[in-house]
């Protein structure tokens, strides 16, 4: 809808291969010293023209991560 549509988002934008995954990029997070504190799914609601949480993450998601201070600098 927002890449043919309503052409909000680049064409190709959409291209599953493209997704990221949650787990994937908490475990990359991870990898470089930050602890993922909360991943929560997400939807644009048009008609109210605003972002909302979702219980599902397969599509959209917001990740809060900390960087874990290096004690070793």
């Amino acid at each position: 809808m927002a890449e043919n549509v309503l052409n909000i988002v680049p064409k190709g934008t959409h291209n599953y291969s493209k997704f990221i995954k949650p787990a994937e990029l908490s475990a990359l997070l991870e990898k470089y010293g930050c602890s993922v504190q909360l991943v929560n799914g997400m939807f644009y609601d048009p008609v109210r023209n605003r972002w909302m949480w979702s219980p599902t993450k397969a599509f959209i998601y917001a990740i809060h991560a900390i960087k874990i201070k290096d004690l070793n600098r």
